[in-house]
């Protein structure tokens, strides 16, 4: 055999070896994840990557790392300072929900004094127009250009004008809608296990996206592990993503108080579905 042959075969031979004789990586040999924009503070886990090759938008991606290039920049910084507002407890589970063109809004549970509270705040404005404002006077968004404005930069100013007329002239001024309600430690449990099972799927896949629709930030507080978050775009009806969405949106109704229909059993019965659907995935009963 040829020296050159001889070498290839080695090197083949080197890359192969480690999986004949150890078969998948073990737990812990994957990066670890970064926090969520809307974290309190930055802790971390492990990517919880599957055998099995995801569906377009199944899995929850995760966040942005607070060291990348991209980070929410000032968007998610008014966020937490329209959204937590009013929230005077330590926050283990929630959803932020940021649609295109609507209000954004947070839902979760917090705890204060060893209770446990459902909370919902909604911006009572789309707070993503601060941005846009930002953007435009730094050139970054422009106006469609329109025959009847033939002085670009004109009808700009004049946009940028419109907009932030429309906006009180302080973020802290931004009026908000806040519920919360107690929760008993039971079902505190309950819900808390199955929304760590939901970011326990999260990993890197086909990143989705448009531009009508929503995103949705998931995270939760686990102790020993720190933070774990992720995030998805519109979900496809019946998936775990969109089953999780639902809680979330149940939790909110549970907060606010005023559906009949939304009961600890509801809430004890979409969790069910959402574990049963986990564990069918990953082929565990």
């Amino acid at each position: 055999m040829k020296p050159m042959n001889i070498l290839l075969t080695v090197m083949v031979f080197a890359l192969i070896l480690p999986s004949l004789l150890f078969g998948q990586p073990t737990y812990g040999s994957y990066l670890e994840q970064e926090s969520s924009p809307f974290r309190q503070f930055y802790g971390g886990n492990y990517i919880d990557l599957l055998s099995r090759q995801p569906i377009s938008g199944s899995y929850l991606e995760p966040e942005h790392s607070p060291f990348g290039r991209f980070h929410g920049g000032t968007y998610f910084e008014n966020i937490k300072r329209v959204l937590y507002r009013p929230i005077d407890g330590w926050v283990v589970v929630q959803m932020v929900t940021l649609p295109s063109f609507q209000p954004e809004h947070v839902t979760g549970i917090f705890e204060k004094d060893e209770r446990y509270f459902v909370f919902s705040v909604r911006s009572t404005i789309h707070l993503y127009r601060y941005q846009t404002v930002q953007y435009m006077e730094q050139g970054q968004e422009t106006i469609i250009h329109s025959p009847d404005e033939p002085d670009l930069a004109a009808a700009q100013r004049k946009e940028i004008k419109k907009l932030k007329q429309s906006l009180p002239k302080k973020i802290d001024d931004v009026k908000i809608v806040f519920h919360k309600a107690p929760l008993p430690r039971e079902l505190f449990d309950v819900i808390h296990k199955t929304w760590r099972a939901i970011l326990r799927r999260t990993r890197y896949g086909e990143h989705n996206s448009g531009l009508d629709g929503t995103r949705y930030h998931f995270m939760v507080f686990e102790s020993g592990t720190g933070e774990m978050s992720g995030q998805t775009w519109s979900p496809s009806p019946g998936t775990i993503n969109d089953r999780s969405v639902q809680l979330g949106y149940l939790l909110e109704e549970y907060a606010i108080g005023t559906n009949t229909a939304v009961t600890e059993k509801a809430i004890r019965a979409l969790c069910d579905t959402i574990i049963t659907m986990i564990y069918k995935e990953i082929g565990r009963k």
